[in-house]
């Protein structure tokens, strides 16, 4: 097997190796951010489909970036903290997809909806979300 170019001519790794993705996540990070004070500066309701899609983006983005952050500095991880960092993004993304999901359902059906309705459906999509945290954490 071959080695690295840098380590065939004798060049020692500088030790300068940040990835795009990390640049990438962090500029992601600083969009929902200035997204959401727009959103409280225009007084829009703090409990809109608006406002909680970006939250759970928010805390998506803030747990992927401490993990890759966390992989490339030099770190001593613990069992709990690798697996909490590694696959809890996990149900906070089943939880964004499905909130979509309810706000699309919302949108198509109008006026139409009742209170049995809306309550039904808050009830299973917080019911599978705390399924899906439980599955994850078992």
């Amino acid at each position: 097997m071959a080695l690295p170019r840098h380590l065939q001519s004798g060049q020692a790794d500088s030790g300068d190796y940040w990835p795009g993705f990390v640049d990438a996540l962090a500029t992601l990070l600083l969009v929902i951010v200035f997204e959401m004070i727009i959103s409280f500066r225009s007084r829009n309701k703090c409990l809109s489909w608006f406002n909680a899609f970006h939250f759970l983006c928010l805390a998506l983005t803030i747990l992927r970036l401490t993990f890759w952050l966390f992989c490339l500095i030099p770190w001593r991880w613990t069992h709990m903290e690798f697996y909490c960092l590694y696959w809890l993004p996990s149900p906070i993304q089943f939880a964004n997809i499905s909130l979509l999901a309810l706000f699309y359902s919302q949108v198509l059906l109008g006026g139409r909806r009742s209170r049995t309705w809306w309550y039904a459906a808050a009830t299973l999509y917080v019911l599978a979300t705390l399924a899906m945290f439980c599955f994850t954490i078992l």
